[in-house]
């Protein structure tokens, strides 16, 4: 009987350690109030696999969206004097615009990967959850004033797609960060992406506008860098580490919630005490104290 108890002991804390998602109960921290607070497991169905981009993915949207975008959107450049189907399959596959579509295609494909997986790996830096053997490192330079951080963030967007950043791990055409499964880290590349398309698209939309009125060719091709970028971004919020983001968002909101009512809870209590010792000064004075006139 013994034996059985301390194997179930010894099951239990391996699930405590390998998966705390799974618990009833989690702690959260709320920035904002301040408030440490215990809340439920609404979602214990939810998938956790690792954060990152999976292989059918990459293929999917990073090269064959890059690809089409890059392409397709080629018929905006072409000139004037094109005439008919041929010329412009032509001018679109076979001239000096086919290099630009390339270089198109392989700077959205490239962005893309290290922009999403960015999120990741920093958002795991910045809650600790990195490989320890990594995470000192990484600490130090997320830590160095802005100015220098930059270059490390572009020196990051290099790397991550060739696989030579350590702490985001590439296996063939499938990248993840070196961390355990932690849900605000899943989040955080979605994140990352829903801000590069919610920039780019705009700007895709205003330069591409200003290009084909006023026959301004750089602004068309930088519009149809930025439209890819925007597509590829929109696409790997909307479907990359399905579910984790709106999870996230959810138990945010319920972990804010719970901090309020604790807010709101503490300030009617200390109104009601304020109340209360108000009350008994008055009850003390009336009844208690006494008056005595003293003999000059």
């Amino acid at each position: 009987m013994r034996g059985k108890l301390l194997k179930s002991i010894d099951i239990s804390l391996f699930l405590w350690h390998s998966d705390h998602y799974s618990l009833k109960w989690k702690r959260g921290f709320n920035k904002t109030r301040g408030v440490m607070l215990l809340y439920t497991d609404e979602s214990d169905s939810i998938n956790k696999c690792r954060a990152g981009l999976s292989k059918g993915w990459v293929i999917a949207n990073h090269i064959l969206v890059s690809f089409h975008v890059a392409f397709i959107s080629s018929v905006l450049s072409v000139p004037g004097y094109v005439q008919n189907k041929a010329e412009v399959l032509r001018f679109m596959f076979v001239s000096h615009e086919t290099i630009l579509s390339l270089l198109f295609w392989y700077v959205t494909f490239h962005v893309g990967v290290a922009w999403h997986e960015m999120g990741h790996y920093v958002s795991a830096i910045r809650l600790s959850a990195l490989n320890t053997a990594l995470l000192g490192n990484a600490q130090k330079n997320i830590s160095k004033p802005f100015w220098i951080r930059i270059f490390w963030y572009l020196w990051i967007l290099i790397l991550i797609p060739f696989g030579k950043l350590k702490g985001v791990r590439k296996t063939g055409l499938e990248y993840h960060p070196d961390a355990p499964y932690n849900l605000a880290v899943s989040a955080a590349g979605p994140a990352a992406s829903q801000k590069m398309a919610l920039v780019a698209l705009p700007l895709a939309i205003v330069l591409l506008t200003a290009g084909l009125m006023f026959d301004v060719r750089i602004a068309i091709y930088l519009g149809r860098l930025f439209l890819g970028l925007g597509a590829v971004g929109l696409l790997d919020f909307l479907f990359a580490d399905p579910g984790k983001y709106k999870e996230f968002k959810k138990r945010e909101a319920a972990a804010k919630r719970t901090a309020d009512k604790i807010e709101t809870s503490t300030a009617k209590r200390t109104k009601t005490w304020k109340n209360r010792v108000k009350q008994i000064k008055e009850i003390m004075v009336n009844t208690r104290m006494q008056k005595v006139k003293l003999p000059n």
